[in-house]
């Protein structure tokens, strides 16, 4: 088990639609585990995040 932890100082809270595009690129780019979304999203709604990755984990934890 991990934990975020406080938001880092600075974070801008992005509009659901920039959430979700930023965060599709971010999957995107490579695969992520829930542990790195999390992460690199820490301080964001997170209802709008996580519309964002409406899709299955594959077998090995990561998002494709």
């Amino acid at each position: 088990m991990f934990e975020l932890g406080d938001p880092p100082p600075g974070v801008v809270v992005m509009s659901e639609e920039d959430l979700t595009a930023d965060m599709a690129d971010f999957i995107r780019a490579a695969p992520r585990t829930w542990k790195e979304i999390l992460q690199q999203y820490n301080g964001q709604p997170s209802q709008g995040g996580l519309r964002g990755v409406q899709q299955p984990a594959a077998p090995t934890g990561t998002l494709r």
